[in-house]
């Protein structure tokens, strides 16, 4: 961590520009001249093509097929990344690859906060919109240019719409296959990654994986397009995950509970019994302190009580991809969420900055429409909307002023609160997300001293009042000492 950052503060306790502009911070010296990707558009007939696969059922996505030829001949060694490390610090984080301003802020965080860490876990979508291997420069290589540490990853569902092609060669080291070579002419990016700290100690060699530190094990599976998991690499997960050791899930497709609510990740053909990965990470002989998984795009954490332990379900999907708004997860109820609460839940962006941000950005877009009169809410005025709405309390200390309503408060309020969810976002990113901090992205640093484990939440707003000072928007710390 840098020598110049302040005490650490959290948008729990300060208002951090949800609903107003802020400067830009350092992260614009680490931007290319110019940004050498257009803005993401789902509108794009391209865009919608390149992602055609995951608008075909999973039994016809030929995931499992191609799955199964990519480790044709892989030995168990292969699946193993034994580090070893002893104490250490690493960090993870999902859904990086726009190339944009705001992947940019998060890899200026990373520099100042995380820049002691051994390596780096990306868990899903390395790059928007569908893995094609030629835009692995922009999206991966030049904006990860500035973290030190080296980098593996597991795949999202945008990295199988090319069959994997692109993720495979760049992060496993294969070679381009003969019939598509002629697509394989981007090659400068390793060399902007060529620092000694910045590579694989132990190589990546496959999607699904294993990395052993000491004392912990971090069992990173896949799920395809759909969020399914193959019966080959279930009894790969039922295998290491019954090796003694505490253990922490990462996962490239959804989060096994997100937005209030189980998400089921099927592992087909229900190896002994387990049909389920949340059935896996539960089993109290596995010793699953915590999964993390990303898909989802900001920052949410379940600490679920089972069998007299616990386990932190985290949703990590604010690497630098358009944010999932966080105002659209109504209270949290125990029958849905494995027993959570409302004041157990926690999330980045705090659901009132979400709702502000976002009806920022609905001002902007409708302000011809509107001619002017469209305001943008307050983060109180957005803290009294969700409480209507909603019934959910401001979970944070910050202080929460009067409820003043304007003449267009409540038509913003309901038209923000039916944006940002994660069906209309896909549609409607370009309109809907925005290139001016504040951002709300998030990482996680994870810190292994002894029998011990410490997470911390990193939000990123991309705002130069916080380029030094730490936003640790959660924090939680778990045991690794054997149970009884």
């Amino acid at each position: 961590m840098s020598e110049r950052t302040a005490p650490p503060t959290s948008s729990r306790v300060e208002d951090v520009a949800a609903d107003r502009a802020c400067s830009p911070g350092r992260f614009v010296d680490l931007l290319p001249r110019p940004l050498p990707r257009r803005q993401l558009s789902w509108a794009n007939p391209v865009v919608l093509w390149k992602s055609r696969r995951q608008l075909v059922p999973w039994w016809l996505d030929g995931v499992d097929r191609r799955r199964s030829r990519i480790l044709a001949g892989s030995s168990p060694a292969d699946f193993d990344v034994d580090l070893q490390l002893g104490d250490h610090s690493f960090v993870v984080l999902g859904d990086p690859g726009e190339g944009d301003r705001s992947q940019y802020a998060v890899m200026s965080a990373l520099a100042t906060f995380a820049a002691d860490t051994t390596f780096g876990v990306l868990c899903g979508d390395l790059q928007y919109p569908a893995g094609d291997v030629n835009d692995f420069v922009d999206l991966f290589y030049r904006p990860f240019d500035s973290y030190p540490g080296a980098l593996y990853a597991v795949p999202g569902n945008h990295d199988w719409y090319d069959g994997l092609t692109g993720f495979l060669h760049h992060l496993c080291g294969r070679p381009a296959p003969q019939f598509d070579r002629a697509r394989f002419v981007a090659e400068g990016g390793p060399a902007l990654r060529d620092q000694p700290s910045q590579q694989q100690p132990v190589a990546q060699r496959t999607p699904y994986f294993r990395v052993r530190t000491r004392p912990l094990t971090l069992v990173c599976i896949e799920s395809g397009i759909h969020n399914r998991v193959d019966e080959e690499q279930g009894r790969w997960l039922l295998r290491v995950s019954r090796e003694p050791g505490p253990k922490v899930l990462i996962t490239g497709g959804a989060p096994l509970i997100a937005n209030g609510r189980r998400e089921q990740c099927r592992i087909s053909g229900a190896p002994e019994g387990y049909g389920d990965v949340h059935q896996v990470v539960v089993e109290p002989r596995h010793e699953y302190v915590a999964a993390i998984g990303g898909n989802t795009h900001n920052y949410q954490r379940y600490p679920v009580r089972t069998a007299g332990r616990t386990i932190q379900f985290v949703v990590a999907g604010g690497g630098g991809a358009f944010l999932h708004a966080t105002h659209t997860v109504g209270r949290v109820e125990p029958a849905q969420a494995d027993g959570v609460n409302e004041e157990r839940f926690r999330c980045f962006p705090l659901r009132r900055d979400s709702l502000a941000a976002f009806s920022r950005v609905l001002a902007h877009r409708l302000r011809i429409l509107s001619r002017g009169r469209l305001r943008p809410l307050s983060t109180d005025q957005a803290a009294h909307a969700l409480a209507r709405r909603h019934g959910v309390a401001p979970l944070a200390s910050r202080p929460v002023g009067p409820d003043r309503r304007g003449p267009l408060t409540g038509l913003a309020a309901y038209i923000v609160g039916h944006l940002g969810g994660r069906a209309t976002q896909r549609l409607l990113a370009p309109v809907i997300a925005w290139r001016d901090p504040p951002f709300f992205k998030n990482f996680l640093r994870i810190d292994v001293n002894g029998e011990r484990l410490r997470c911390r939440c990193y939000g990123v707003t991309g705002c130069r009042e916080y380029d030094d000072v730490p936003m640790v928007e959660d924090e939680w710390v778990m045991s690794l000492a054997p149970r009884d």
